[in-house]
């Protein structure tokens, strides 16, 4: 079988095409075969300071250039690289000691800045060093002066990447991808999505992540894409920087979750005269958090006088687990959702179509058709297969499917139990296609009954008295009155007076279309996210308690 090796090799000679790094709006540029060259000089480096076959590399790199070469260098030199987000704080640094013990990991690649933060950390709490191989590297003009190191073989059971994320407590949790898992991944996107090497493809997202790592890069290498990077704190900082880019480099595919269309509408100048040309973008790919059509044709409104196309994003779903995307809608068609009845939503129910304007209305989004390597079965409770328009448990089984992960109690071997994996999704087909209405960690039980989060946040967005995503809805058990207590998080920039009048509202809204009585709304002044996008619900939860601690 062909390895993630070997596609890295079938580039060493592509000299037209390459990845355009955009650093502080300057333009870097690698054709493919230099990338492969420096990259081979990387690993000699690396290879002279004892990183071998089978050792985890934990990265802590911000520089797009240099994660690059460094993932490169760890797969020629089957080595297994495990790419992680980093901050600057106790908390994060706790979280990457985790990880280290989880992998026994064997060295930590970062920069100088980060090294001396690290410090900072242990002496400020009188602890030694996490991990005893640290390599400093900066920047890469040393290459120059290197030779090439040894690549090592690699077969299609090998391990070849660890992604990390939040596990449903907050505790890193690490999935083991092997080759047959990218490289099966790799080959449905691409004729799912029938990517070229005459396509060009813009990303923000993080390395850190299955969109920026594998939907974007990997994918694009395999069919040597012309790839163009940004860093994504300049996407945060100014978001029309990305469309300036896509029309600037005659982008045809762009990849963003929910949460970066909605920022690019925040940020977006209506005031400003902008000389784009978008006519070349056919796909852009919406997923990794749930995705809201509402705010695709606010972003494409914006952007059709630019001559974006209004059939060109696709709803994709995923997870790491799955290596990438496993489905995703039509493409060159428009987005579709469609709307079934609330109290219709729990496992073993029969959706129930109504109209957008029923008050019962919940819309859910079509995220398409599975991609080869990989099987859909949405099952009940028990396990029993559900006939197409029951809502279930989504399960997955196929190639792409990881069988190990990591953890800060050890290591699973498999992570699904039987022939298919809960992904901990609920959802279902209706005329063929997959809808996901919601994540089992993400529903509460209040008075007996099943509300998902995305519910009651949907509900604070139709009353169009906040921006579109700005609130949070999380839940907590009051012991002294032994009941669950829902809670409403609002990011917003208003007055204390005037959110004191529309937090009543709030809760109105709420109990008008839930029938949930809402304990308190609280104004706050940033939702957590992580680099992807996604709210972090547990984070947001262990705030809301921290401001109970502060004000009793």
């Amino acid at each position: 079988m062909e390895t993630l090796r070997d596609i890295l090799m079938n580039t060493s000679t592509e000299l037209n095409r390459g990845i355009t790094f955009i650093e502080k709006k300057e333009e870097v540029y690698y054709s493919y075969a230099d990338i492969f060259k420096r990259s081979l000089r990387l690993l000699k480096f690396l290879q002279k300071r004892g990183i071998k076959k089978g050792d985890y590399i934990i990265f802590q790199c911000d520089d797009n250039i240099v994660s690059i070469h460094l993932l490169w260098a760890c797969i020629l030199g089957g080595a297994i690289p495990v790419p992680y987000t980093r901050g600057f704080n106790s908390e994060h640094f706790f979280s990457l000691e985790k990880v280290i013990n989880s992998l026994n990991a064997s060295y930590v690649i970062t920069d100088e800045k980060y090294n001396k933060f690290m410090k900072k950390v242990m002496v400020r709490n009188n602890q030694r060093e996490i991990i005893e191989r640290k390599i400093i590297i900066d920047n890469l003009d040393f290459l120059e002066y290197e030779g090439e190191g040894e690549i090592i073989d690699s077969f299609s059971i090998d391990e070849v990447l660890v992604l990390f994320s939040s596990g449903t407590t907050g505790e890193p949790k690490g999935i083991s991808l092997s080759n047959e898992n990218v490289v099966s991944s790799i080959k449905g996107l691409t004729r799912k999505f029938g990517i070229s090497s005459d396509d060009a493809a813009l990303n923000w997202t993080p390395f850190t992540h299955v969109f920026g790592l594998i939907i974007f890069h990997l994918t694009s290498t395999y069919n040597k894409v012309k790839q163009y990077v940004m860093p994504i704190v300049e996407f945060v900082q100014n978001p029309e920087l990305w469309i300036h880019y896509a029309s600037k480099f005659e982008i045809t595919q762009l990849y963003s979750p929910n949460f970066g269309y909605k920022l690019f509408i925040d940020n977006h100048s209506s005031e400003k005269s902008f000389d784009w040309d978008l006519s070349k973008i056919r796909l852009i790919i919406n997923g990794s958090e749930l995705i809201s059509t509402e705010i695709a044709n606010n972003f494409w409104g914006i952007l059709k006088s630019s001559g974006l196309k209004h059939k060109s994003m696709s709803a994709a779903y995923g997870l790491t687990e799955a290596t990438s995307i496993v489905s995703i809608s039509e493409l060159e068609k428009p987005l579709e959702e469609i709307f079934v009845t609330r109290d219709k939503m729990e496992v073993g129910d029969e959706i129930q179509l109504v109209s957008k304007d029923d008050e019962r209305a919940v819309p859910v989004v079509n995220v398409g058709t599975m991609i080869e390597n990989c099987t859909l079965a949405v099952l009940d409770d028990v396990g029993n297969i559900l006939k197409e328009g029951l809502v279930g448990n989504i399960n997955l089984k196929g190639k792409v499917l990881s069988e190990r992960i990591y953890t800060t109690k050890g290591v699973v071997e498999k992570v699904f139990d039987s022939e298919y994996l809960d992904t901990g999704d609920v959802g279902f087909v209706y005329q063929n296609n997959l809808y996901i209405s919601g994540r089992k960690k993400d529903m509460f039980i209040i008075n007996g009954k099943n509300y998902y989060a995305y519910d009651v946040e949907r509900a604070v967005d139709k009353l169009e008295i906040f921006e579109l995503g700005s609130s949070v809805a999380v839940n907590r058990y009051n012991r002294h009155k032994s009941t669950e207590e829902l809670i409403i998080l609002i990011e917003c920039d208003v007055s204390t007076s005037r959110f004191k009048q529309l937090e009543g509202m709030v809760a109105k809204e709420i109990n008008r279309q839930l029938g949930i009585e809402v304990t308190n709304v609280v104004q706050i002044n940033k939702i957590e996210r992580t680099q992807s996008g996604k709210v972090q619900r547990p984070k947001m939860k262990v705030y809301y308690e921290k401001l109970l601690q502060n004000n009793s």
